[in-house]
């Protein structure tokens, strides 16, 4: 993992109360707001206030969907703690390397700008935590960071050696997409027992560890209509796009917005089908290796559904293969990843019309920080 990550820990009277920073600060609030409030989107961690940011920009949006009571406060104080457990433990991980430094820093914060923010009880927390260190010690897991991103590598060899229903579920979920800790959320298990049952395979070679970007920064895009269920009058084409890689979705949008089109992301593949009813898109972009219901599945449900058997499908593979059996499953295209924008726009001239869009000033927000520990 890169280098050069530092950690913002605030305290008051000498007790913790928040923290921030590390190299997934967007996708790490992102997964804990949607365990906590599954019928959130993200178009509600845009913040247009410009100020407010004392302790960061995670923690305004946490404050600010308390006051607009989009969560509870006992949900968010359970947020807040879950993310500190999750800083402290890669603050462990890379203390025993030896490969931190610290900078202590006393600010007087206006009282009013610590919101929601409380003396939190610390105890709880490490107490899990040296349990969590223990268990990792133990299953000799040290060498590896939760950040990381496993890929599956060696195909042809992978498949002589696992079952095909043990090879369709690591196709699944360690597809270079997700963290460690993404897979254990959404395969609802602690990290310990995700990275323990891959950890074989890590040093078998058939899994590679890659790093991911943090998501794009919602603080600094036009707000976005992800996985919304509202029916809203529309005056241009909608396009949906069904992945689970926030990254593709995000992209996605960049490019059918501009373009001109309304845009519709579903990173959920179990609420898929009833999103695409209740909205009725012009055009569907759908990945086919999903978690749980696979693009395959989803493309039989939407043809069986009367309302969106002419919806034209446009498939996202990376495989010849792929290809050839969504064609069978009535898709109308299919477009190889990486994406590229020309293709993508060549798909909606294709099939759908309209002119383009002016397009969005982005919406900038500064951040102040206090004490670090930095990598």
């Amino acid at each position: 993992m890169p280098s050069g990550k530092s950690w913002t820990l605030y305290l008051c009277v000498g007790r913790l109360i928040w923290a921030t920073g590390g190299h997934h600060v967007v996708r790490r609030l992102y997964r804990h707001l949607s365990k906590q409030c599954p019928n959130l989107s993200l178009d509600m961690m845009v913040l247009r206030e410009q100020s407010g940011f004392d302790y960061g920009w995670d923690y305004q949006v946490i404050n600010i969907l308390v006051l607009r009571k989009k969560i509870a406060k006992e949900q968010a104080k359970e947020i807040i703690s879950q993310i500190l457990f999750e800083i402290l433990f890669d603050i462990v991980q890379y203390e025993a390397r030896g490969s931190l430094s610290y900078q202590e820093e006393c600010s007087d914060l206006a009282q009013s700008a610590m919101g929601i923010l409380t003396l939190l009880s610390i105890k709880p927390i490490l107490r899990k935590l040296s349990q969590m260190w223990m268990a990792w010690q133990k299953a000799k897991l040290g060498y590896l960071l939760l950040q990381a991103a496993p890929q599956l590598q060696n195909l042809d060899r992978l498949k002589q050696v696992t079952s095909p229903q043990a090879y369709d579920r690591l196709e699944k979920i360690a597809n270079g997409k997700r963290t460690f800790r993404d897979i254990a959320n959404l395969l609802k298990q602690d990290e310990v027992t995700v990275v323990r049952s891959l950890s074989g395979l890590i040093r078998k070679g058939f899994i590679r560890l890659i790093s991911l970007a943090d998501f794009p920064h919602p603080g600094l895009l036009p707000t976005h209509q992800f996985t919304s269920g509202l029916t809203m009058a529309r005056q241009r084409p909608l396009v949906a796009c069904v992945d689970d890689s926030y990254q593709i979705c995000w992209e996605m949008e960049q490019i059918v917005q501009k373009a001109g089109y309304e845009f519709l992301a579903i990173q959920d593949s179990v609420r898929a089908l009833g999103l695409l009813i209740d909205r009725k898109p012009d055009l569907i972009f759908m990945d086919l290796t999903m978690p749980i219901v696979s693009g395959y599945e989803l493309c039989a449900q939407i043809r069986r559904v009367s309302a969106l058997q002419t919806i034209e499908i446009v498939i996202l593979t990376g495989n010849t293969i792929e290809s050839l059996r969504g064609r069978l499953l009535g898709v109308s295209d299919c477009l190889s990843k990486p994406i590229q924008k020309e293709k993508i726009v060549g798909i909606l001239h294709k099939y759908l019309a309209v002119s383009p869009a002016p397009t969005r000033n982005p919406i900038k927000h500064r951040s102040r920080q206090r004490a670090t520990v930095q990598v």
